[in-house]
């Protein structure tokens, strides 16, 4: 496979779906008992503990004494990553329902994994999210009170984003009210076979809106060009999917466009910004939500907002840098933060 260059980063020749030693877990099946794990981890005991079969399978339990956490580095920012792991509520011990908050620090990931009622029964678990930073901390923290909840096991982070050619850029903007321009650029291509647009409205669930033949082979500079007619306004997703002639296939990442009739009633300055930035809304009944540019809401404890005559000022100068959006009613503005 080659390489996946953008506009900001390169990525290293990668195989889809091959664990990449850099991002990956330190003894995530806790063979090891608690070693590379940090918070207080109960990571010693054998799975029949909990009500589980084996009396030698070492797991690792998240309560509100014990948690679970551990940074891992050599992410590739901007990169599509995966993180699985095998969950189980306990048999008899603790609430019906249970639950355990997953968190990717630096805003890349924000879950809650639950069990309502049941024996113990192991169930698998993934997560998708773009990485912020080169490093990044995974944290598995109690929902609920007491020395009971889920325990977990075979943590594990994947790569799933190198694309087999080296895509110079993708980009998608809005052409007019309902027409988006989406163009993508090879510097060049191997057993390129054809490319396919997909589009999202929530960042998770995915459709194919187009196919484009690919080059197959080259070594020349190529761009690639074609239009998306939208009828409905709000928050659109692309992304772009390349396929080999053998059938593998790989994702590029992710463009957000916002479609509404007007974008004059909000106003937002300065943009870019190295930290904070006014907003003046239609409407200032509340202070619109921020988001991330997968579409993930982002916690309003990781940043400041105070109010104004005419609208309201955002601190972020917390927030990792990237692309932000904020909403107010069907209107969506991005926000770049360097």
């Amino acid at each position: 496979m080659a390489v996946l260059k953008t506009n900001l980063f390169f990525l290293c020749a990668i195989l889809i779906g091959l664990n990449v030693s850099a991002q990956t877990i330190n003894n995530g099946n806790f063979s090891n008992g608690s070693t590379g794990w940090g918070c207080n981890p109960e990571a010693y005991n054998p799975e029949s503990t909990y009500g589980g079969t084996s009396n030698t399978n070492i797991v690792a339990e998240v309560d509100a004494e014990a948690g679970l956490c551990q940074t891992v580095s050599g992410f590739t920012v901007g990169s599509y990553y995966s993180i699985s792991f095998k969950a189980s509520r306990r048999t008899t011990c603790g609430p019906t329902l249970q639950s355990v908050k997953l968190k990717i620090n630096n805003n890349a990931l924000t879950a809650n994994i639950s069990r309502n009622g049941g024996g113990f029964n192991w169930g698998m678990e993934t997560f998708y999210f773009v990485a912020t930073s080169t490093n990044h901390t995974i944290t598995f923290t109690s929902n609920t009170t007491g020395t009971c909840n889920l325990v977990f096991d075979n943590i594990s982070l994947n790569v799933v984003s190198a694309l087999p050619i080296e895509l110079v850029d993708f980009s998608a903007n809005l052409k007019n009210e309902r027409t988006v321009d989406l163009t993508w650029q090879t510097a060049s291509e191997k057993d390129n076979d054809f490319f396919t647009i997909e589009r999202s409205t929530d960042g998770k669930n995915w459709a194919a809106i187009q196919e484009i033949d690919g080059a197959g082979n080259s070594t020349n500079l190529l761009n690639y060009a074609t239009t998306d007619l939208l009828s409905e306004k709000g928050l659109y997703y692309y992304r772009l999917k390349q396929t080999d002639f053998d059938g593998a296939y790989t994702y590029s990442d992710i463009k957000a466009v916002s479609i509404n009739n007007s974008t004059s009633e909000i106003t937002v300055f300065p943009n870019p910004t190295n930290g904070s930035f006014t907003l003046i809304p239609a409407s200032k009944d509340s202070a619109p939500a921020l988001y991330t540019n997968v579409g993930t809401e982002v916690q309003s404890s990781n940043y400041s907002i105070a109010s104004t005559e005419d609208g309201f000022i955002y601190d972020i100068s917390s927030l990792a840098n990237g692309i932000y959006f904020v909403r107010t009613g069907n209107q969506t503005t991005k926000i770049i933060k360097h």
